[in-house]
């Protein structure tokens, strides 16, 4: 799946839906499991979406490491 213009593998995909239910950003985690159980391959996120994302992307696994410079380079 693409979010942010960044190819994110599906693992890493459910690991960043698990990070956003995790501090209850519900909406933002529905948004990215629905689009992933349709088989999205390109994702559009909202200013919202990204602002949430980048809160869970704190210490995030490496391969999240690219969505989480970019998503703060565009909100810099």
């Amino acid at each position: 799946m693409w979010l942010a213009g960044i190819p994110v593998p599906d693992t890493a995909v459910v690991d960043l839906i698990d990070r956003l239910r995790a501090i209850e950003l519900d909406t933002h985690a529905d948004h990215l499991q629905r689009t992933h159980e349709r088989g999205a391959r390109i994702v559009a996120l909202d200013e919202a979406d990204r602002h949430a994302i980048l809160r869970v992307l704190k210490d995030c696994p490496d391969e999240l490491l690219e969505l989480s410079a970019t998503l703060a380079q565009e909100a810099g």
